[in-house]
């Protein structure tokens, strides 16, 4: 019964099991032990407890299974990627604090002292209980996984003054709701966070067992005045302690936040060094970039590789004192100079650009602070180095116009729920030169299409990601035709129907592992299983009369010979089949002409 108390899961239902079968032991016969050796009395509550705790935290056996392991042979294992830093800062000590002046032992020290105050059944002790369970309920509604538990201890009711503490209590309990409902309608409600709301569940056959689950997920996120609950609590965490409330951002010095999420490269950790790119990463971002190069170069494009430096690679100085640089080559750094020694692909990585224009401006920011991204400053920087590279001299950075603008918010400081007033430097930047530069088409998840009159004439096609946001305006100006296209709605026959005369990959820092899947390839292929033979199909990626001259080859793992499948001829759409328990690879050669003189493309479909 206490561990179905305290939760609705199987775990907790054992931590009251292991707990009971410790209290049989005791008093069956180890107790009168532990009673006559009080120091091995406390090692063993301390062991059995921590031990315990690891039941009533784990979300099953398994997860309960690898923390007991580690907790037994910690040396078998690398070291905790989480700094003390994390772990342990001013909101950490109150909580201790007040846990401690919660469990009423201070209190009771005092207590033969005459004239000691009498903390028991006090109006203090009355308010600081209010307080907590307050701020518990602040704390519930701002997390995304709320644990059921039950906090209202039925003892608190037998004190000494019982009526006042149901009035609290009921207060505390039915005062947001009854004001929400009278003014909910004028309360902002709307989802702000990266997920989709629980919905209210109807209970079914088919959904009974998780239903209790479901609903509970579902009252969390209803809760009344959720969003500013939310908001209260992370402002506390920020402006009191300095503390981030979400694993996503760290909280730097003079009002810097940097982004540190583990599922998208850390770009706070990649910029110190903690990670690099294996030698088969290497190679597969090399073999891509190279089948690209040459795919644009047969049609007369040139390919320019473009790469935004992470925030925290500029603003290193700014970040949390517990991190620091592990190694002096970072990812980014190695895969630049893997790609000048292995290919011939343009690299454009202007971090020394923004490094210098950041020691030769100081009174200037080139990055906002409350988001992940540069400002217009630093993407007009950005938009020198890559006009530079493709043969465009833009105004040095003194001779255009800044206009300073401040706003409160951004991706970061949404993602702690709050707005920081002014927080963030912006800015508008004019006199880059006397040209008219019209935005035809303006969609951040599609494409943003420029035209400016009496520009380079070539065409230019930018493949990007949000940081091209502040960079289109900019670098528009500099060419007749641009078109920036998002990688994720981006097609290969956008780029050839643009027909551009330059293609520049737009990829920051932090993503460059998107890079092993990019490739501007002539085919498309892919393989399907019947119910006796695999089927491999190659077709055509693009329309139009491109040179498109194919031979195929088939290599099976069994064997070291190789099969022609076809001769050099023409592209057309090919069915090639083989037994289902086949295994092999079939090798795709593109030429330039039906001579064979000169390999544009070689593209390796296992199956």
């Amino acid at each position: 019964m206490t561990g179905l108390w305290h939760g609705a899961n199987y775990t907790f239902i054992l931590w009251g099991l292991y707990h009971g079968v410790f209290q049989i032991i005791e008093r069956a016969c180890f107790g009168k032990t532990l009673e006559r050796h009080k120091l091995a009395a406390h090692f063993y509550a301390a062991v059995v407890f921590v031990f315990g705790w690891v039941l009533f935290r784990a979300d099953n056996l398994v997860q309960a299974g690898v923390m007991v392991k580690r907790m037994i042979f910690p040396w078998q294992y690398t070291e905790s990627t989480l700094l003390l830093g994390q772990l342990f800062g001013a909101k950490t000590v109150l909580v201790i604090i007040c846990g401690i002046l919660g469990c009423g032992f201070v209190q009771e020290m005092f207590q033969g002292c005459k004239k000691s105050f009498n903390w028991k059944n006090s109006y203090l002790e009355l308010g600081f209980c209010t307080l907590m369970f307050v701020f518990s309920i602040v704390m519930l509604a701002s997390n995304t996984y709320n644990p059921f538990i039950f906090v209202f201890k039925e003892e608190i009711m037998k004190k000494i003054k019982p009526v006042l503490w149901n009035i609290c209590f009921f207060f505390i309990i039915l005062t947001p709701n009854v004001a929400y409902f009278l003014f909910g309608k004028n309360v902002d409600a709307a989802n702000y966070e990266n997920r989709n709301m629980a919905v209210k569940p109807v209970i079914s056959p088919e959904n009974y067992e998780n239903f209790s689950e479901e609903y509970e997920n579902y009252f969390n996120d209803s809760l009344p005045f959720r969003n500013q609950m939310i908001e209260f609590h992370n402002s506390i965490d920020y402006y009191l302690f300095q503390q981030s409330s979400s694993k996503k951002v760290a909280i730097g010095s003079d009002g810097w936040l940097f982004y540190c999420d583990d599922e998208d490269s850390n770009p706070l950790e990649q910029s110190l060094g903690y990670w690099n790119f294996t030698e088969g990463q290497l190679e597969k971002i090399a073999d891509n970039l190279t089948s690209t190069q040459r795919v644009l170069e047969s049609l007369g494009i040139e390919f320019v590789l473009f790469i935004p430096p992470n925030k925290e690679t500029i603003y290193m100085e700014f970040l949390p004192d517990y991190y620091t640089v592990q190694n002096k080559v970072t990812s980014v750094e190695q895969l630049v100079a893997y790609l000048q020694e292995h290919t011939s692909i343009r690299v454009v990585y202007p971090k020394a650009d923004l490094l210098a224009a950041k020691a030769k401006y100081p009174d200037v920011l080139f990055y906002h602070k409350l988001d992940t991204h540069w400002n217009m400053a630093g993407a007009y920087i950005g938009a020198v180095s890559l006009a530079n590279e493709l043969g465009v001299k833009m105004p040095p950075f003194h001779a255009v116009n800044l206009e300073k603008k401040l706003s409160s918010g951004g991706d970061l400081a949404n993602m702690l729920n709050i707005s920081i007033k002014d927080g963030n430097v912006d800015y508008g930047i004019s006199g880059i030169n006397g040209l008219i530069t019209e935005c035809k088409t303006w969609d951040f998840n599609t494409e943003f299409l420029y035209y400016t009159a009496g520009a380079d004439k070539r065409n230019l096609f930018v493949w990007r990601d949000s940081f091209s946001s502040a960079l289109a305006p900019t670098l528009a100006t500099q060419f007749e035709n641009s078109k920036f296209v998002h990688y994720g709605s981006f097609q290969q026959q956008q780029l050839f129907d643009f027909q551009p005369d330059i293609f520049v990959g737009e990829v920051v820092e932090r993503k460059l592992n998107r890079l092993e899947d990019f490739r501007v390839t002539y085919i498309s292929s892919g393989v399907t299983e019947t119910k006796h033979t695999k089927d491999i199909s190659v077709t055509t990626a693009i329309n139009g009369k491109y040179p498109k001259y194919v031979s195929i080859e088939k290599k099976e793992n069994a064997s070291t010979a190789t099969e022609q499948i076809q001769t050099i001829t023409e592209l057309a759409d090919t069915l090639i089949q083989v037994p289902k328990e086949e295994t092999g690879v079939i090798s795709i050669y593109i030429y330039k002409d039906g001579l064979g003189k000169e390999m544009i493309e070689e593209v390796n479909i296992p199956y």
